[in-house]
């Protein structure tokens, strides 16, 4: 039977998405020393149900259904002559709430930052920090260092900053795709590929915003024998399907920043997962929302 924390690490098939607009492109400006607040409220709901390689069920259902709040104050400490900018990234606060109340956060992760570089076109070039996290979380116990290690990676976080600073467009386009892969550590690979449509402007507090929907196209690959490598378990294959993956998001041209972002998927699927000599198969059904906010300066 599966380890219990395997369901939580299921939870990274979150994948978020962000954003663009048309005309002269809106981009994001940066100041030396200049702050704000992203309020990011996620929500899953997910069945998982373990059957042995001939279809023999192991257990009851494993149902989840949780929401987290992060608020992540972000700070400009450069912005270089080619116009590549370095930002530092703080958890200020997190909450989590399930069917059965507030969970209580553990203190250790409250603070922890990164630095992120940001190259002239919003590319994410570099993330550091990553080690003295690991260490924030893992303390000295070795075994959860490692665990983390294969699934916080630095293109994890990469991959998170670039949903949030490298979705606009790079020329006056109505339509523009962005495709990254949003590495799972030992469960594998999944490519998103985002089609984004500018929808023109709505107000936002009676001030025009540019409006940008999107549709999201997500394909799974299974691990790498270095994703694989020191993990508990082996994913043979896996099949995960999206549907409906879809959101909307509101940038600020005027002022360079995100207003908000809605994203919402459904996820469904079966993986092959070998634990020692025993196989089983793992049969997911998930349902994602993600939320982010601007929520002011820092």
């Amino acid at each position: 039977m599966l380890p219990r924390w395997f369901t939580g690490v299921v939870l990274l098939l979150c994948l978020g998405a962000v954003p663009a607009h048309g005309q002269a492109p809106p981009q994001w400006k940066f100041k030396k020393g200049d702050g704000f607040r992203l309020e990011i409220v996620s929500t899953f709901k997910q069945t998982m149900k373990l059957l042995d390689s001939k279809g023999k069920p192991q257990d009851k259902d494993v149902k989840q259904e949780i929401e987290y709040t992060q608020l992540l104050a972000f700070k400009v400490l450069d912005t270089k002559d080619d116009g590549s900018v370095v930002l530092e990234e703080t958890l200020e606060s997190i909450a989590f709430k399930n069917p059965g109340g507030t969970l209580t956060p553990d203190e250790k992760i409250k603070g922890a930052t990164l630095t992120i570089t940001l190259g002239p076109k919003r590319t994410v070039d570099k993330v550091e920090g990553l080690d003295a996290l690991l260490a924030k979380l893992a303390g000295e116990d070795t075994k959860v260092r490692d665990t983390l290690k294969r699934t916080l990676t630095e293109d994890y976080f990469k991959k998170t900053a670039r949903e949030v600073f490298a979705f606009l467009p790079d020329k006056a386009d109505k339509k523009w795709t962005r495709t990254v892969d949003a590495p799972l550590g030992p469960l594998g690979t999944l490519k998103i590929t985002n089609e984004y449509k500018d929808e023109g402007t709505e107000k936002v507090k009676d001030q025009p915003v540019a409006k940008i929907t999107f549709t999201s196209t997500v394909t799974y690959t299974k691990p790498t024998k270095e994703q694989s490598a020191g993990a508990p378990f082996h994913v043979v294959n896996g099949d995960l399907k999206a549907d409906g993956a879809k959101g909307t998001i509101l940038f600020d041209a005027a002022t360079g920043r995100l207003v908000s972002s809605n994203w919402a998927l459904k996820l469904k699927g079966k993986m092959n997962i070998a634990i020692g000599d025993t196989e089983l198969v793992a049969e997911v059904e998930q349902a994602e929302t993600i939320k982010t906010t601007l929520k002011g300066a820092k």
